[in-house]
Order: structure tokens, then sequence, then C-alpha cells
């Protein structure tokens, strides 16, 4: 087994994502992406921790202030912890988790997540199904977050998913009350 792969496994393991491999796995549509989650929230970024250590893997923990809870008990204006494979060692040291996404300060957001408890951190909430649970929202439309997919294939050459096309970020809450 590969040394990355093995950091994956155990990375989800520690965060007790879905899969492993989630990374590489289909791209789900907007309905899939409502049944594998807890919670769905519209939120702003407003404090990203690359520095966190959870049992001796480097993970980031992203701070959001709810806008609007679409899916589950979050309350709005309430700030929630998301907690993200891949952050910085202590000797400064960047490890990138392959299928993670990434966040910025301000940026306005749909977070499709699963309510986690983990060691040192407590009460948060991990990404559903990695970086597709990512949704950028600019001037009132909603992106889904460019990323790669592994092909399912010998060559497992990735494959570029840029944004879809926008929808109204009030079709797109629509959308989703009418999938649960």
């Amino acid at each position: 087994m590969k040394a990355s792969s093995f950091i994956t496994i155990l990375l989800c393991t520690i965060l007790n994502t879905t899969n492993a491999n989630s990374y590489n796995d289909k791209i789900l549509s907007l309905k899939e992406m409502v049944n594998n989650s807890t919670n769905i929230a519209q939120s702003n970024v407003v404090e990203i921790n690359p520095n966190c250590i959870i049992d001796g893997i480097p993970c980031t923990i992203v701070s959001l202030i709810v806008n609007n809870s679409i899916k589950g008990n979050i309350q709005p204006q309430e700030c929630i912890k998301l907690v993200l494979l891949g952050g910085l060692l202590p000797n400064g040291n960047a490890v990138i988790a392959t299928g993670s996404t990434s966040f910025s300060i301000n940026e306005e957001v749909v977070v499709f997540m699963n309510k986690k408890k983990l060691p040192n951190i407590g009460d948060c909430f991990v990404m559903a199904k990695q970086q597709q649970g990512k949704f950028i929202i600019k001037n009132d439309n909603v992106f889904r977050e460019s990323y790669s997919l592994l092909k399912q294939d010998e060559n497992s050459a990735p494959v570029e998913i840029s944004q879809e096309h926008p929808m109204s970020l009030g079709s797109f809450i629509a959308d989703i009350a009418n999938f649960e």
C-alpha cells in the first residue's frame, strides 16, 4: 500500500468520513448530497486554523458563522467548527489531503456536513463527501466548488471538474428542501 493511501485511510478513520476514497467517487447529484448530509448551512468563513493536530494527523479547522440552517439543527448566527483533512505539521511543512478542499476568509458558502465529536476538538462537523460538500455563493448564485476526481481506470489520471452553471441561491435552497 502506498504511504499516501495509508495516510488517507488513517485520516478518514480518525474523522470517521464515509470512505477513504470518497474523493474519487462519482460526482453526486444535489439529491445525493442532501441524503449524505445531516446538516447543510449557508455560512461565512470567519477563521481558518491550519495548525490542528488530531491523534498526530494535521487538520485544518474552519470557523463558520451560520447565516441560514438549510438542514439539521444548527442555529443562525451560531459559530461552528468544520474540520478538514490536511494542515501544517509542527515543523511548518504542509500536508495536503487528496480530496479535501480549501476555504478563504469572508468566503460565503453552502456546506454539506456531518456532525462529529473528535479528540481535543469536541463537537464539530466534517464535510460530506469531502470536496463535493462545498458550494460557493457569488452574487446570489451558487456554484459547485471546482475540484479533480481520479478516474477509475488503470491510469488514474485526474479529471478536472469545473464550476457548474450557476443556480440562484433561492432555487438551490428550494431544491434542497424538496429532497428532504
